[in-house]
């Protein structure tokens, strides 16, 4: 075991005016900014990035703090006043595996797996809204679509979506997506192209007929030749593509095979001891993610639960083999069929198969929390809901989690409040306004995702796109851990983007899939139909997910 403490080691080299608390471990680095906020960053080729972003411009404006870090067992840990990191040493890019977070909310312990990390087996299916993308928006204004959504728009040069894959042999194999390209912006109803590349090695153009119309989805395959390991296929729009298509999905098969049905869709991990989201896991029949109601948390919820419908999350880490609990966090009001009533669901997990009872609940944006034993194995264990009668299920679920027995229920990732790019069609009457999560969540912590946003010179106010790493994995991300000291992560956000608010000509960052001049985008698709505000930049674009306190700001 080796320990060390105090304020340092210090970074080498970078930008910074004076030394941030580092750790590094491998292709792993952390940044103790503050003891609610540290920066994890994964660099497949090491090349870590010192200089600052247009999310993050004042990282050496925080004061050393106290931390201490200690290797045991392949584990590296980092503990500060407020939270303690975990990361397995050598394991790879961040995921739910190998990285958590350890925490409080108000005396309430908290368990987190801020990174989500999808791997892409041979014969999986992999919804393309939960890739790695790159200047493109996830979309549902089509149907036909599976999943959750679809990567909308390739509207110009370096948009991109990246699959991780593993193969365990080396050999040839077929790549395919399915994708939708009608009615371009242009006027143009013609073949598109796209970019692939494996590992950022050698362009081969991928042509994709059109299509009869954007709610029509068609299949494209190219072989790719593999290495035994891991690998990253990126699709991508160059300067010589027309782009101009929405993906659905992509799925690595063996040559001549058909494509994987939604049954065999990959999923991420769900970490024992953590609250999952539920439309994370995979969903079948009529089940598909909403947001029509209140209250959930992540990003949505599991709706239309109806006869045939299933609901299966991956749950890994389960210490031993052993009887656990299951929880589900659900609403259940009156049904389709004018039933206000208990329902119920059959559990299988670890080849047993049991009923859950769900009691109703005030209405749809009352949430509550139904629990049942499991028997589960050490390691990984799939976990069913299955909806097999006509009176099954009726219920919404939002989350998922398994602790031990005598462990609180793990606490829902709930937003505390959120924002709005503008008031398009609010009118004051009805129900108040759909918005977008911020920083603040009632479990205690939040990621910022800083990975896709380029880089940022603050004498000149001008952005560059980040290094590519040559198809190596980098993830670069803001783990705030605050618990319930909302004012802590404010200030927090706030020195690590000291000219908030900007200043008017300061350049702001445009969400991918918005138009860039304020004016209503009419096209037909690929990208959705929306009104914005003005953005400025002076050049590529600043970040294609969040801005940091520019715009993800939410006050208690």
């Amino acid at each position: 075991m080796t320990m060390m403490a105090g304020v340092g080691p210090a970074s080498a080299g970078g930008s910074q005016s004076h030394r941030i608390p580092t750790v590094s471990a491998g292709d792993a680095r952390f940044e103790i900014l503050s003891p609610t906020l540290i920066r994890t960053e994964y660099a497949g080729d090491r090349k870590f990035t010192d200089d600052p972003t247009f999310n993050a411009i004042g990282r050496d404006g925080f004061t050393p703090s106290a931390y201490t870090a200690k290797t045991s067992g392949g584990w590296l840990s980092i503990t500060t006043s407020a939270m303690t990191l975990r990361y397995k040493v050598g394991s790879g890019q961040f995921d739910a595996r190998n990285l958590s977070v350890q925490l409080a909310a108000s005396g309430t312990p908290v368990t987190a797996t801020p990174w989500q990390h999808l791997s892409c087996a041979l014969g999986s299916l992999c919804e393309a809204e939960n890739l790695r993308t790159g200047g493109v928006s996830v979309a549902s204004d089509h149907s036909g679509y599976t999943g959750t959504g679809f990567a909308a728009g390739f509207e110009s040069a370096g948009s991109s979506v990246s699959a991780d894959i593993d193969v365990r042999s080396a050999g040839a194999y077929q790549f395919d997506l399915r994708y939708a390209n009608s009615l371009g912006g242009d006027g143009q109803t013609q073949t598109r192209t796209l970019t692939l590349s494996v590992d950022g090695g050698a362009q081969q153009k991928v042509n994709l007929p059109s299509t009869a119309s954007w709610n029509t989805w068609n299949l494209a395959s190219t072989g790719v030749q593999l290495g035994a390991g891991h690998h990253t296929i990126t699709l991508a729009r160059t300067e010589s593509d027309s782009g101009n298509v929405n993906i659905d999905s992509v799925a690595l098969v063996n040559p001549g095979n058909a494509y994987p049905p939604v049954s065999s869709t990959a999923i991420a991990d769900c970490r024992f001891g953590a609250s999952c989201e539920a439309e994370a896991g995979r969903i079948d029949g009529t089940a598909v993610s909403a947001t029509d109601h209140k209250g959930y948390a992540g990003s949505g919820f599991v709706a239309d639960l109806n006869q045939g419908s299933s609901l299966t999350t991956h749950v890994v880490e389960v210490p031993s083999d052993g009887a656990y609990t299951l929880r589900v966090r659900y609403a259940n009001g009156v049904g389709g069929d004018g039933q206000h009533e208990t329902r119920t669901a059959t559990v299988s997990a670890g080849g047993i198969a049991d009923t859950l009872s769900f009691p109703a609940t005030k209405d749809w944006d009352r949430w509550e929390t139904a629990s049942l034993p499991v028997m589960l194995k050490a390691g990984a264990n799939d976990i069913t809901l299955n909806c097999p009668e006509a009176a099954s299920c009726h219920v919404n679920a939002d989350t998922v989690s398994v602790a031990a027995p005598t462990a609180a229920a793990p606490p829902p990732h709930v937003a505390l409040g959120g924002y709005r790019r503008g008031l398009d069609g609010v009118t004051g009457n009805g129900n108040s306004p759909v918005t977008t999560p911020g920083l603040l969540n009632q479990d205690g912590w939040y990621l910022l995702d800083d990975t896709p946003s380029a880089l940022y010179d603050t004498a000149s106010q001008k952005v560059t796109q980040r290094p590519s790493h040559d198809g190596a994995p980098y993830h670069d991300g803001y783990v705030f851990g605050y618990g319930h000291n909302y004012k802590q992560g404010l200030t927090d956000t706030s020195r690590g983007s000291p000219t908030w608010p900007p200043s008017p000509g300061r350049p702001y960052c445009c969400r991918a899939g918005r138009t860039a001049s304020g004016t209503r985008s009419t096209s037909t698709a690929p990208r959705r139909t929306t009104r914005t505000r003005s953005c400025r930049s002076s050049g590529p674009r600043a970040s294609h997910s969040t801005c940091w306190s520019r715009t993800q700001i939410s006050r208690p």
